[in-house]
């Protein structure tokens, strides 16, 4: 995946009654095409080498796309992101007026929901997206305070 990955947002307005503020409440979709492309990758690299896709999530204001980098650890089940290219690419990405707002990584022997290791390493409110290889699927979370929330999303045509 030598392109940024793209993954619409849909921002969804909920109705309270007219003397309370409304609740502006964001529901993210994957473009399928792209979604399943980036978990054959996960899935061949997991069956060839047991390591680990990895790249950053960015918010382009509108969108956001998903930034493949290369995966410094060299150990099966683990994932480590380059300081300087992460730093490359957050100033990249704040040239383009884009902000990076979370990681994506795959668990090649696990399914898509965060560790222990991948909460404690997560910045307080980043996104993160996990591809489980055995399952073939990918789940979003929100990591907060220490815990990690399912974010739920769709797959959409194009």
């Amino acid at each position: 995946m030598d392109a940024a990955e793209s993954i619409v947002i849909f921002e969804t307005r909920t109705k309270t009654m007219s003397h309370k503020k409304k609740k502006s409440e964001r529901v993210y979709a994957f473009p399928r095409k792209q979604l399943r492309r980036l978990v054959k990758r996960a899935v061949k690299k997991s069956e060839l080498s047991g390591r680990e896709i990895c790249g950053l999530i960015l918010d382009n204001g509108s969108l956001l796309e998903l930034l493949a980098l290369k995966n410094k650890s060299q150990a099966p089940g683990s994932f480590e992101l380059s300081w300087k290219d992460f730093k490359r690419a957050e100033q990249a990405a704040r040239c383009l007026g884009h902000q990076v707002v979370g990681t994506f990584h795959s668990h090649p022997v696990s399914s898509a929901v965060p560790g222990p290791s991948d909460i404690q390493s997560a910045t307080t409110g980043e996104l993160m997206l996990i591809i489980g290889c055995w399952e073939k699927e990918a789940m979003l979370w929100r990591i907060r305070k220490g815990k990690a929330k399912k974010l739920p999303f769709r797959e959409i045509n194009g």
